[in-house]
C-alpha cells in the first residue's frame, strides 16, 4: 500500500437534521467508540456510537463528526465548535442529549447499567485546588 493510500481519510456523508455545515460530506477519521445496548420494542442490539477527529470548515467554524448506529439505522451529525476541543466536547454533548432523549422510547444501557458516561451539560463539582499551578482555589 501506498502512502498516499495509508493517509487517505473517509469521507462520510451527512444527514440533512442538524447539519450547519453546507456540505453533503466531511472527513471522518475514527478517534473514539462506545458500544451500549439497546432495547427496542423486544429487539436487544448494540448501539455504537462513533467521533470523528474534529476538522475545520474554512470561514465556519471546527466539526466533530459522530455517529450512532443501531438496529440497521444510522444516524451522523456535525457537532460545531469554536476550536477542535469544543466541537469535541459539544459532540459528547450532543450524543448525551439525544440519548437522554431517545431513553424516554428505548431502555439503553452501558455494561447493563443506566449511566451511559456521556455528559449532558451539568456542571461538576468545582476542584479545591488548581490542577495546573497547585494553589488553593478558596477565597
Amino acid at each position: 500500500m501506498s502512502t498516499i493510500e495509508m493517509d487517505a481519510v473517509a469521507m462520510i456523508k451527512l444527514d440533512i437534521t442538524n447539519n450547519w455545515t453546507g456540505r453533503n460530506e466531511l472527513p471522518f477519521e475514527l478517534v473514539a467508540e462506545r458500544v451500549l445496548e439497546m432495547e427496542s420494542e423486544g429487539q436487544v442490539g448494540p448501539l455504537t456510537v462513533t467521533f470523528g477527529k474534529p476538522t475545520f470548515i474554512e470561514g465556519m467554524d471546527w466539526a466533530c463528526v459522530f455517529k450512532m448506529s443501531a438496529m440497521g439505522r444510522e444516524h451522523v451529525s456535525p457537532a460545531r465548535g469554536v476550536d477542535s476541543l469544543h466541537a469535541m466536547q459539544m459532540a459528547i454533548e450532543t450524543v448525551g442529549k439525544q440519548l437522554a432523549g431517545m431513553g424516554r422510547s428505548h431502555r439503553i444501557t452501558l455494561n447493563g447499567g443506566e449511566d451511559l458516561g456521556f455528559s449532558t451539560g451539568q456542571p461538576a463539582a468545582a476542584a479545591a485546588k488548581c490542577p495546573v499551578a497547585g494553589m488553593s482555589l478558596s477565597t
